[in-house]
């Protein structure tokens, strides 16, 4: 099975209600945004408790992450990296905040999140 069946396949899986794992999501984010705006600490921001409940989410979160990120670019890398186990950012792009956004949301598209970005 090729990555993306695999992926396709998972979402399907934990995708039996979209609709309360997206207000899920939005709630946890919403605190996340707001209880973080005004930190500039990279580990605190992470730590959030909210941030902490969407990647527990697992791969429920991945379509709403890649919304966010296609949007509005923000520090999902760690939660990417955490649920997916992977990092498609090359080392030397490391820190590079549009290049990393670039490298994930082609990641996604590649492994069947396409029409799920901009929903």
């Amino acid at each position: 099975m090729a990555d993306s069946e695999c992926w396709e396949s998972m979402y399907q899986w934990v995708s039996a209600d979209p609709q309360s794992a997206r207000e899920r999501f939005l709630k946890l984010a919403a605190i996340w945004k707001r209880e973080t705006a005004v930190l500039s600490d990279t580990i605190e921001i992470v730590t959030h408790p909210s941030y902490q409940q969407i990647i527990g989410m697992g791969a429920f979160a991945l379509p709403h992450i890649f919304h966010e990120l296609d949007n509005e670019p923000s520090h999902w890398f760690h939660a990417l990296v955490a649920i997916t186990r992977t990092d498609p950012v090359p080392e030397e792009e490391k820190g590079n905040i549009p290049a990393m956004r670039q490298r994930w949301l082609e990641w996604a598209i590649q492994n069947g999140f396409t029409g799920r970005i901009r929903d």
